[in-house]
């Protein structure tokens, strides 16, 4: 389970998940309190389809669920904003991969942020940028995404955007 603010995602990857997935729900509402519970299931041969099959449940916990706003990219509620060591990223919690972001990579991008001045990055499978929004907001001269989805990389210029952060065309490379 990730908790993004007032969201939850919870991630059902094993047989054993499954299985219980109703107690897992329970104990992640009143573990976290969220807003709003999302329930992914990715397990077994589902993870090896391509692309992966997966079956999503949202639930609304009974609070009230306002829609994130996304500095005029429109409201959408599989989207929410949360701040890491000071810095505004958007998780995906629908469409995203595993949880919507990477937040177990926290102390590494801590890290790169604290190497990152003067140098320049190159950021390969980036997802969504964070290492590089880390590197920049700690003095690298350049970072540059390259990432296989086009969707990835739109989130990861928004991630900059939202940070004040340079954000050049040629700093964003679809390829695999």
């Amino acid at each position: 389970a990730d908790c993004y603010g007032e969201a939850v995602v919870l991630l059902l990857s094993t047989e054993g998940a499954e299985k219980n997935a109703a107690a897992l729900g329970r104990a992640a509402i009143a573990a976290f309190d969220p807003k709003r519970l999302v329930v992914r299931r990715a397990s077994g041969e589902r993870e090896k389809s391509d692309p992966p099959a997966e079956e999503l449940s949202v639930i609304e916990t009974g609070k009230d669920a306002a829609p994130v706003d996304q500095s005029g990219a429109g409201v959408d509620l599989a989207r929410v904003s949360f701040f890491e060591a000071g810095l505004r990223f958007f998780a995906d919690l629908v469409g995203g991969q595993k949880t919507g972001f990477f937040l177990d990579q926290r102390e590494n991008r801590a890290r790169l942020r604290a190497l990152a001045a003067g140098r320049r990055v190159l950021n390969l499978c980036s997802y969504t940028g964070a290492f590089s929004v880390a590197a920049l907001a700690g003095g690298a001269l350049e970072s540059v995404d390259v990432d296989s989805s086009e969707a990835a990389l739109e989130l990861a210029r928004v991630h900059r955007a939202q940070n004040g952060l340079p954000a050049a065309e040629s700093s964003f490379v679809r390829a695999d």
